[in-house]
């Protein structure tokens, strides 16, 4: 019984155990029938399920990274049709970022769902008025309904840090007006 209790445990015996379990490292049968792990297969029976489950968990993430980017490439280039229909003419740009950086595109969409909502600086060359422009589109999808979380920095777009939060934006703008009736 006593040997019982100095035996280590499958997750790992700390201080006292720990010290019984060095005591013990040679020791695989004492006699009772019980095996005792040494610290050594311990240690390598845990390192290689830990080498297991992380070479599975990095394939599942992996393909999940990969299923994310596709998704996110197919929701992108959607919303880019959307956009393309809604300005009513080809985008200035062939990225997201670059297509409505200036604010130009996102006010005259705006104003098109929401006549008057935006008192732009159209083809604005100045970065300051161009950040302008998306802070005048942020304050007219904010008026129109979309709540903050909804909404992204201008500097999300300006800069293309964060654009999934700009398609986030542009995604409930698009469901929002057309669940209003707004048809391209």
């Amino acid at each position: 019984a006593a040997a019982a209790a100095a035996a280590p445990t499958a997750s790992g015996a700390k201080g006292a155990g720990a010290k019984a379990a060095a005591a013990t490292a040679g020791d695989k049968d004492k006699g009772d029938g019980k095996q005792l792990l040494t610290p050594d297969v311990a240690t390598t029976s845990s390192t290689l399920l830990h080498f297991s489950l992380a070479n599975d968990t990095s394939d599942t993430a992996n393909k999940s990274r990969k299923a994310n980017l596709e998704q996110g490439e197919r929701a992108t280039a959607d919303m880019m049709q959307w956009l393309r229909q809604a300005y009513g003419q080809e985008l200035p740009g062939t990225t997201l970022q670059t297509a409505l950086r200036s604010g130009d595109v996102l006010c005259v969409i705006m104003n098109k769902i929401k006549p008057g909502s935006v008192k732009a600086h159209p083809n604005a060359r100045l970065a300051f008025k161009q950040m302008e422009n998306i802070g005048l589109f942020l304050n007219a999808c904010r008026a129109y309904g979309l709540a903050d979380t909804e909404l992204f920095v201008t500097i999300d777009l300006f800069e293309g840090a964060h654009m999934k939060q700009v398609l986030a934006c542009l995604t409930g703008l698009r469901t929002r007006a057309e669940a209003a009736g707004f048809k391209c």
